[in-house]
């Protein structure tokens, strides 16, 4: 786990730096994880379009991450994720995050607490 583990937290300090005021400290600038744990859920392979005329197989997987809350810096790394997702080819819809029905946290929740972090 721990090469998954680095690749997301790697990723999310990128689209940190690209993203948040230089003065606050990154994912990687802190201790402890992002999530508290990692659940593979399934994969799968799925042709997709990366250009026009051009199709290739990618395999995707499916994760369930759970998390407490630690800090407001672990809260804004957490509401990152969830604004510009994890993972790489966002722009094909890919390495985004929904957070799950029934969770403790609603959509409407979560976009509030965004909204109130900015």
């Amino acid at each position: 786990m721990e090469p998954l583990q680095t690749q997301l937290q790697q990723n999310l300090d990128k689209k940190h730096n690209l993203f948040c005021p230089e003065e606050l400290p990154g994912p990687t600038d802190r201790d402890g994880g992002l999530f508290s744990e990692y659940e593979l859920i399934k994969t799968f392979a799925l042709p997709l379009e990366v250009t026009q005329g051009e199709e290739r197989t990618v395999v995707l997987s499916k994760w369930r991450f759970e998390y407490e809350v630690r800090d407001e810096h672990h809260r804004r790394h957490l509401n990152l994720a969830l604004d510009a997702g994890i993972g790489e080819r966002n722009a094909l819809g890919l390495g985004f995050i929904n957070i799950e029905e029934g969770s403790k946290v609603s959509p409407r929740e979560a976009l509030q607490a965004q909204e109130g972090s900015r």
